[in-house]
């Protein structure tokens, strides 16, 4: 940016553009090495990505490969199934009634303790349950008879409270022996 000279503000956005990002060709040949080098080292990650694939999922799609597929005939104890009577496709049991697949298999992945998941299913429903309980309560509380009760009873608890105060001071004004004669006219 040339020193001294005024300069205006789309020549100023001008110069504060560091590099050139125009598309096409790079006509730099650093920066022609640079881009060339990126672009080899992104196919190499995707290459060993492919290629080194984590044991985690590499054990899953095993698994998954090896529920999905069937037992086989050779299997021993699928023989011996078939001994007793067993045709692929049925119920196990006398009726057939009973599982037509087998029981699926749930393995632990997490650091939680074994129970710990039921366990915080479990504490999440009695919350939601009291939860409800409590929002059922509150509803039922403020009714507007409720209300008016509620409002009533505290307006008879004050009144009464004035009027125990009232009597008193009323007996310890008699115990002290200061009897005011009150005029009939009064009460």
């Amino acid at each position: 940016m040339p020193v001294g000279s005024s300069l205006s503000l789309q020549d100023m956005w001008c110069y504060s553009i560091p590099n050139d990002v125009r598309p096409g060709l790079i006509r730099d040949h650093s920066l022609q090495r640079q881009a060339e080098m990126d672009k080899k080292k992104q196919q190499t990650n995707m290459k060993n990505k492919e290629l080194f694939r984590s044991h985690r999922a590499v054990e899953l799609e095993r698994r998954e490969e090896g529920l999905s597929s069937a037992i086989s005939n050779n299997n021993k104890g699928f023989a011996l199934m078939q001994k007793m009577g067993y045709k692929p496709g049925t119920g196990i049991g006398k009726s057939g009634s009973g599982r037509v697949e087998p029981v699926t298999i749930a393995l632990k992945t997490d650091r939680q303790g074994i129970g710990r998941e039921t366990a915080l299913r479990r504490l999440a429903v009695e919350k939601a349950a009291i939860r409800q309980r409590q929002r059922q309560r509150r509803e039922q509380e403020f009714t507007v008879e409720n209300f008016r009760a509620h409002r009533s009873q505290k307006h008879l608890e004050i009144q009464t409270a004035k009027d125990l105060r009232s009597c008193q001071r009323v007996c310890e004004g008699l115990d002290k022996g200061q009897v005011r004669a009150r005029s009939t006219l009064a009460l």
